[in-house]
């Protein structure tokens, strides 16, 4: 693997840079295959694939892949506290693009450029943040574990706020829902998301008139104070109780006329692009539109205050939204500003919660958390955070449900290796045409919080529900869901005809490992366009399961498709296997394939499949060779733990599959151990 550093520096009194990237490998690479992580939104990053490099946009990049015949490239823009990294393609050539964040001082940003060819362009993100995280000191990333503030299940409520507010023209929480959406099952976490806050507006304008923040209260028609909301819901079941706000205090930052503006100082600022305030042109406005915040100096102040009160209420968690709206703000101290409310929310959360998980970090896809200390872990406090993946769930878009695994796996191959949680959005297990198995098949196969988004009134499919939950050996309920989040397969990055593509075509792939299973998951979607409704056709071949496993295939594996959408079925890799297991998946369609290594016990071939009444079957699975026997430890409650085998076991068998071998599938029972469950074969 080749690797090389540009350094571009900022002088004194310079504000921005814009500067070719000098590597000798990009000779030729205006006609080269692109995929670009480009700014497609105000707040949302996300990878588009190009052709060539030559057709790029002018969006800004926070990372190229380029794809050779034989290899491929990889430019990961780094920037520090001090200044603001990303990419641009300016007819076919990729620049660095900087701009200062603070401090009028001579500071330092870097392109890591990396080339790599065969096995390791699997690794080849990887490389480039590591390499990274040494130019600025940023802290590793942690081993991928399970546990933690969010691993039960939640409940959010903005679907419940969403429809009621369709009908009203009010997208207001109330006490009401909010206790209309409380399971009779036990739930972890309880999300009030937006609606509760006390703001300002011009109720005589449209959707789009800005909402601003007047105190930190609630608003009169929430049905109680705070306190006595919080105190309802945890009347009524045992659960940790969040609020969502965002950056700026509310979507339009804070009322001029509150109290607020004099306690913080505040300071304005012009609105710079309009986001969260609909199509605006400065140009063409009668009278331009302002922000408030607090002044710098005052702004981790602002945040301790709100999140003592809140905290004092009963509040346990916050999600922070807009987060990336920061760029709403022009003039000048407008960065410094906006570092410092996002610097100060971080620390007073550490401070007055305890822990940099208690923060969702939501509408937060900028040079900051991607290319800067957010994602590198550096100059912020220390730990993974909790990131909002992708744009929201069930979105006004025509093809938002078949999209989201799209984007949400794609950017996976980046923040999967920056010192995140992925947080895949809230779902619904109900109604049908909200695609509830192929959504919670994608959230067991991530990092962050399971939130449900059920409306009051629809029955809940409880058969989706337990698949996504168990007991631990402590007697509590948890979420059953891998410690890595699936991104996609290596091999797949630079395949056409995959997003929202007309007729029948490839699916979108993607897998995570598990290697105390000695295994790894494969999900399927139809992300075909979903007017249209044409099939996924597609096969799991070597390069699949190899690129699942980290590395080409030494040991024979069992691949066995789950049977979300069809029948199940079994194929045997091997080293240098030419077969593969056919995929065919109709529209709204999902499929689960689990890769499980062939263990030889007493002239016997078994492969443990995990959990079959949950999604992530393999999650929390241990299996090890103990004493010629083949020992398999649960962390969670199952009643289907389940192998197959050939010859037969001597046991009951559940099924006969006949396929490469004819082989007997077995569900066995796991007895208590202090940690979970175990069983020896």
């Amino acid at each position: 693997m080749l690797t090389n550093v540009n350094s571009f520096t900022l002088s004194p009194g310079q504000d921005f840079l814009r500067s070719p990237v000098n590597w000798n490998e990009l000779s030729g690479s205006k006609d080269w295959k692109t995929l670009s992580w480009i700014r497609t939104k105000a707040t949302w990053i996300e990878a588009n694939l190009f052709e060539k490099l030559s057709s790029h946009p002018d969006n800004a990049a926070s990372l190229i892949l380029l794809k050779t015949a034989d290899s491929t490239l990889a430019l990961y823009p780094v920037g520090t506290s001090a200044i603001m990294a990303n990419l641009k393609v300016v007819d076919g050539v990729i620049h660095a693009n900087l701009r200062r964040e603070a401090l009028d001082r001579e500071d330092t940003a870097y392109v890591v450029c990396v080339r790599a060819s065969g096995w390791e362009e699997n690794d080849i993100v990887k490389t480039a943040v590591e390499q990274a995280r040494k130019l600025v000191g940023g802290r590793p990333k942690p081993e991928p574990h399970y546990g933690g503030f969010w691993d039960g299940v939640g409940i959010c409520s903005w679907e419940a706020i969403k429809t009621v507010g369709e009908k009203t023209g009010q997208f207001r929480a109330s006490k009401d829902i909010l206790m209309n959406l409380i399971p009779s099952d036990p739930i972890s976490t309880f999300l009030i998301d937006d609606g509760w806050q006390d703001i300002r507006y011009d109720k005589d304008g449209d959707n789009w008139s800005p909402r601003r923040l007047h105190s930190f209260g609630t608003w009169s028609g929430f049905g109680g104070t705070m306190d006595e909301v919080v105190n309802a819901i945890k009347s009524k079941t045992d659960t940790k109780v969040g609020v969502w706000m965002t950056l700026q205090g509310y979507w339009f930052s804070i009322d001029p006329k509150s109290e607020l503006m004099k306690t913080y100082n505040c300071v304005q600022f012009k609105d710079g692009n309009g986001v969260q305030t609909g199509p605006l042109d400065p140009e063409t406005t009668d009278e331009p539109r302002y922000l408030y915040v607090p002044r710098p100096d005052k702004a981790k102040q602002f945040w301790l205050d709100w999140f003592t009160k809140l905290k004092s209420q009963g509040i346990d968690f916050v999600k922070i939204d807009n987060q990336a709206g920061y760029d709403m703000f022009t003039g000048a101290g407008c960065i410094a500003a906006a570092q410092a409310m996002w610097r100060g929310m971080l620390e007073a959360v550490v401070e007055i919660f305890g822990s940099v998980d208690r923060v969702i970090m939501c509408m937060s896809h900028n040079e900051r958390m991607l290319n800067g200390p957010g994602g590198l872990d550096f100059d912020r406090p220390a730990g993974e955070l909790v990131f909002r993946n992708s744009d929201d769930y069930n979105i006004g878009f025509p093809n938002k449900h078949v999209e989201f695994p799209y984007w949400n796996l794609y950017s996976a191959i980046l923040h999967n290796h920056l010192s995140f949680r992925l947080d895949f959005d809230m779902f619904a297990s109900t109604p049908a045409d909200h695609l509830p198995v192929y959504h919670a098949l994608l959230r067991s196969m991530s990092t962050g919080p399971i939130l449900i988004s059920d409306l009051p009134g629809d029955v809940p499919d409880e058969a989706i529900k337990r698949k996504i939950i168990s007991k631990t050996s402590d007697g509590s309920i948890k979420s059953v869901k891998t410690s890595t989040a699936a991104a996609l397969l290596p091999n797949r990055w630079f395949w056409d005809n995959v997003r929202a593509a007309h007729g029948d075509g490839p699916a979108i792939v993607a897998g995570v490992a598990v290697p105390s299973a000695h295994g790894a998951l494969i999900g399927a979607w139809n992300s075909r366009d979903h007017e249209k409704g044409g099939k996924a056709i597609d096969a799991i071949g070597l390069r699949d399961v190899e690129d699942v496993l980290g590395g080409p295939l030494e040991s024979d594996h069992v691949l066995w498709s789950v049977g979300l959408s069809s029948k199940p079925t079994m194929k045997i890799a091997t080293k240098g296997w030419k077969g593969s297991l056919p995929i065919s998946l109709d529209k709204d369609h999902a499929e689960e394939i689990i890769v499980a290594k062939i263990w030889h016990v007493g002239g016997k071939h078994i492969a443990v499949l995990g959990m079959m009444d949950k999604f992530a079957t393999l999650a929390g699975v241990t299996v090890s060779m103990e004493n010629d026997s083949l020992s398999i430890h649960t962390t969670f409650e199952t009643d289907q733990l389940t192998v197959v085998a050939w010859p037969e076991l001597g046991l009951q068998s559940t099924a006969t599959i006949s396929g490469d071998v004819t082989a007997h599938q077995y569900v066995v029972k796991g007895n208590p151990v202090a940690d979970g469950w175990k069983v020896e074969l």
